[in-house]
């Protein structure tokens, strides 16, 4: 399906890693801003908007690389990747390790979205854990490249190339 990139692993070990890697928000939020770093942003945004708490919304925008289609079907749906022995890691200077910081978007909301761009293409992801049970294997559902509902839009779309986590 042209619409859907499966994850490698099933909802329940997702559920485990990603609920459990994490203490607090802050820690969830440091991973995804390493995520930034690691997809070689100069700058990295973090806004939060808790002035409705039990509807808060976190986005965390960074001018990295962006991610392909591609990207998203080799390198961010496959849980446990090391970037450190990868192409990716020629100067020595990734931080993630592990191929989980990813999770830390799960920690923070069942459901978020990913909007990313490069020069030569711009996509909208969704994932929706709540539609899931353990045994699923979750996926990245594309969805309309719509930015009129996102708190930093101004930001964001001033980007020629980047990655956007919006979790609310």
């Amino acid at each position: 399906d042209a619409n859907r990139i499966q994850f490698n692993f099933t909802y329940y070990a997702m559920k485990l890693l990603g609920k459990n890697l994490y203490s607090n928000p802050w820690t969830a939020i440091s991973e995804l801003v390493a995520n930034g770093i690691d997809a070689k942003a100069r700058n990295i945004h973090v806004l939060v908007d808790m002035r409705e708490k039990k509807h808060a919304v976190v986005e965390i925008i960074d001018d990295g690389d962006g991610m392909s289609r591609s990207d998203l079907e080799m390198k961010y749906t496959v849980i446990g990747r090391n970037k450190r022995e990868s192409e990716e890691n020629i100067e020595g200077k990734t931080l993630g390790r592990k191929g989980i910081g990813k999770l830390a978007a799960l920690y923070l909301s069942p459901e978020y979205y990913i909007f990313t761009k490069n020069a030569v293409e711009e996509s909208a992801w969704c994932i929706n854990t709540l539609k899931y049970s353990d045994s699923d294997f979750p996926a990245l559902d594309m969805v309309d490249y719509d930015t009129a509902g996102l708190i930093s839009a101004e930001i964001w779309n001033k980007q020629k190339q980047g990655t956007m986590i919006h979790l609310s």
